[in-house]
């Protein structure tokens, strides 16, 4: 639930803005890249908060299947009970 630079297997990232992406990401994108690059400008106190699980996310996410069906039946019952307007041709 923190800010968080870092690198897994190779893959740097920054992530886990919560809320406050608008205002964090270029901050923490430009400090990742420094980071990438070598550059001691890089490091910031978001490279050493913790990266952590949750006990329920542990191993392959098995329910994305699951929750993708359920969304996708969700948004087509939506568009059947509110259709958009037609917009008209340009031609």
């Amino acid at each position: 639930m923190s800010p968080h630079i870092g690198k897994i297997d190779g893959i740097w990232h920054a992530l886990g803005y919560c809320g406050n992406g608008n205002a964090l990401a270029p901050y923490l994108g430009h400090k990742a890249a420094l980071r990438m690059t070598g550059q001691p400008e890089g490091e910031t106190a978001f490279s050493s908060t913790k990266f952590g699980t949750k006990w329920r996310h542990r191993g392959k996410p098995w329910f994305m299947r699951g929750a993708d069906a359920l969304f996708r039946i969700r948004d087509l019952s939506s568009n059947i009970r509110n259709p958009r307007p037609r917009r008209p041709s340009l031609h």
